[in-house]
């Protein structure tokens, strides 16, 4: 029995440009998955318009998170610096919320302290 793809055949693949102003991140454990989209206005609201999504292992997003770091340093260094709204930063729950479950209070405090020293970083290189 054979096995049917709906991959397209390399010559026929295109790059395909995609502006987007928004990204939503889904995670499992095996990949990470990127989904680019624009907030458009509608009727006065808001909504989120998917574009396009990527998924990648987390060997590769790892990779890229520094190639990133790179290029915002660089862009920074010939530009200024870009002023990241606090709105735009993850919410983690408050310390002093009762958490009960040991192994969920280490992880938000783990994510807490990497959020730190990430905005630490961010603020050496002004």
């Amino acid at each position: 029995m054979s096995e049917e793809s709906n991959a397209q055949p390399l010559s026929s693949t295109r790059n395909v440009d995609v502006y987007a102003n928004l990204v939503n991140f889904g995670t499992t454990v095996w990949d990470l998955r990127l989904t680019f989209g624009q907030m458009i206005k509608r009727d006065e609201q808001e909504q989120f318009e998917p574009r396009v999504s990527v998924t990648l292992p987390w060997l590769q997003a790892k990779a890229m998170s520094i190639y990133l770091q790179m290029n915002i340093f660089a862009y920074e260094k010939q530009y200024g610096k870009i002023n990241l709204p606090p709105q735009f930063l993850p919410s983690l729950p408050a310390s002093d919320q009762e958490i009960t479950d040991p192994n969920i209070k280490a992880h938000i405090e783990a994510l807490q302290k990497k959020l730190e020293q990430i905005l630490e970083t961010m603020s050496d290189l002004d």
